[in-house]
């Protein structure tokens, strides 16, 4: 929410309008500064008050052992990266269709997925939430971190998940510039 939301919320006004353009003339990655071109402050009380009940659930936890934050920790990275791209594989939509300004509708859908417990859906569609579309990465993994003992498995799956779903993103940012309609033309 910190750094991302209001960017991407606003992306499909700046289509609209022809300010991409100028984005795009500048010599700076254009990904990252259509992600990353503001920072909404006033979530960091949001951020303040999350790390507060996070602190107190976890001293609620019975059976805790203190060397499962550092798993939580290793896989928290994969889980912001998840929650980034595909939140911007929807945003990259804006470029190709018009009037798209409700395709952010559809990420909150698919992103009210990751928030549940991965282990409420079925075999099938939970390997497609930990590989293919990996919305499980955004709650449950790291849930299972701090809860479960470590599964090895799933922490370089972790490790590898962020790095490639960056670069997949990026890759999908060029594929729709090249369909990108400027305003000025």
């Amino acid at each position: 929410m910190i750094f991302v939301q209001d960017n991407v919320d606003r992306f499909a006004d700046k289509v609209r309008k022809g300010e991409l353009d100028f984005i795009l003339a500048k010599p700076v990655s254009s990904q990252f500064l259509v992600s990353f071109q503001k920072v909404a402050t006033a979530s960091f009380g949001n951020l303040l008050i999350a790390i507060g009940f996070f602190i107190y659930a976890v001293s609620l936890i019975e059976d805790f052992n203190w060397y499962r934050v550092f798993w939580f920790l290793l896989v928290l990275p994969s889980s912001f990266i998840v929650v980034y791209t595909s939140r911007f594989f929807f945003t990259c939509l804006n470029l190709i269709f018009v009037k798209s300004e409700s395709v952010q509708f559809l990420w909150y859908n698919c992103y009210k997925l990751g928030m549940r417990p991965d282990s409420i859906y079925f075999p099938f569609m939970k390997f497609i939430l930990l590989t293919v579309f990996p919305m499980a990465f955004v709650a449950s993994v790291p849930a299972r971190m701090l809860l479960e003992p470590p599964n090895a498995l799933l922490i370089i799956w972790s490790l590898m998940i962020g790095p490639i779903f960056l670069y997949l993103s990026h890759k999908f940012w060029n594929y729709c510039l090249r369909h990108y309609a400027s305003a000025s033309s």
